[in-house]
């Protein structure tokens, strides 16, 4: 799972990425728990909930508090809610980080058949 987490939150798919951590964070896989958090968090950041990537920011770095990436991140977001709305909009922008969906990537079907190829069930 947590490859794909990677992948969503690379193309930018920030809806997908809250929907999947989710599985992951309420599983009984507590090692996998931190990294959830700290992709969740960025997704929320991206979308704009400042306060809910600050709280699993938060709880992630609390689970891995010499972990170097989580406190980074940590150090980004209360620079980005520094900033005024206009400048974090601005950020946003020209970080070229618009919400994208799995309909902006795929055509209708395409998606689908590209799973199936992969499963052996064509």
């Amino acid at each position: 799972m947590t490859d794909w987490l990677i992948v969503v939150a690379e193309l930018n798919l920030y809806t997908q990425v809250l929907t999947d951590t989710q599985d992951v964070i309420y599983a009984d896989s507590p090692s996998m728990t931190p990294k959830a958090l700290f992709r969740r968090s960025q997704a929320q950041k991206f979308l704009g909930d400042f306060e809910g990537a600050e709280r699993g920011l938060r709880v992630a770095v609390g689970m891995l508090p010499r972990d170097e990436v989580l406190t980074a991140e940590q150090e980004e977001l209360k620079r980005v809610r520094s900033m005024g709305e206009d400048n974090r909009k601005a950020w946003i922008e020209s970080e070229k980080l618009e919400p994208r969906t799995i309909d902006d990537i795929f055509a209708a079907g395409e998606l689908a058949k590209l799973v199936e190829e992969a499963s052996g069930t064509t």
